[in-house]
């Protein structure tokens, strides 16, 4: 014959954990307690830093940094932030192109381009992920001349 099971262990644990529980929420400075934490982006630390644009014409070169660049952000979104170099983008995203910067347009003859940290670039400035700190070097080029870099 089987012995009724007495269900007293199942709950031992549970009101243990209540207890403790409450026993921490009701101790002196335990719930008065702040926890803060760096910035995140789905629970992962964002490393920022500064980007340095630096734009080279013919007689002079314009240097513009922007502080606190989080890693990741696109280009395209850091030219937006320029002012000082009244930069034109057209598009968005993959289809993100500078059509002008200090008065000089892009056209058939020529445009701009750019290196990151010293590399020409082989993405559009909506696909160019920065990792800051860094340089981005812009300059107007004849086509010919920009293809042969």
């Amino acid at each position: 014959m089987n012995k009724p099971h007495s269900n007293a262990h199942r709950f031992f644990p549970a009101a243990a954990l209540v207890a403790v529980t409450f026993f921490l929420g009701s101790t002196p400075g335990c719930r008065d307690a702040t926890v803060t934490s760096p910035a995140t982006t789905d629970d992962v630390a964002v490393s920022t830093g500064p980007v340095t644009v630096e734009v080279i014409s013919d007689d002079s070169t314009q240097t513009v940094t922007i502080d606190d660049v989080a890693e990741g952000t696109t280009l395209e979104d850091v030219m937006r932030q320029v002012e000082s170099l009244d930069v034109g983008v057209t598009g968005s995203g993959e289809m993100a192109f500078v059509d002008s910067m200090l008065g000089q347009a892009t056209g058939t003859e020529g445009g701009w381009t750019f290196k990151v940290d010293g590399e020409f670039s082989k993405l559009g400035i909506g696909s160019v992920k920065l990792s800051p700190p860094t340089t981005v070097t812009w300059a107007y080029s004849d086509w010919p001349d920009a293809a042969s870099e």
